[in-house]
């Protein structure tokens, strides 16, 4: 909410200082453990793209490219836990 009323003022110092305080968040929870890790990068890279921080191309890229990489991350996720439980069948046989 910070960072909004920091983009709709054109302040840019606003905007790094939410960024900043964001990162240290996502900081602080990702020592919790592995899943807590993966949500505190989840809030900067949430943070970093709501931010509205521009990148060139056309508006749709950075959603696509998020979504693409989450969807190959959880393709490799459910390869490696199908391989892991044949692993285990074959080893048990």
């Amino acid at each position: 909410m910070f960072g909004v009323l920091a983009l709709r003022s054109g302040q840019p110092t606003g905007v790094t200082l939410c960024l900043i305080t964001a990162a240290f968040v996502a900081g602080l929870i990702s020592v919790y453990g592995r899943i807590a890790s993966v949500a505190g990068m989840r809030l900067l890279l949430g943070a970093v793209i709501g931010a509205g921080i521009p990148v060139p191309g056309p508006w749709w890229r950075p959603p696509l490219a998020l979504l693409g990489g989450s969807a190959s991350r959880s393709m490799l996720q459910g390869a490696g836990q199908a391989w892991s439980r044949r692993w285990a069948r074959m080893m048990s046989a």
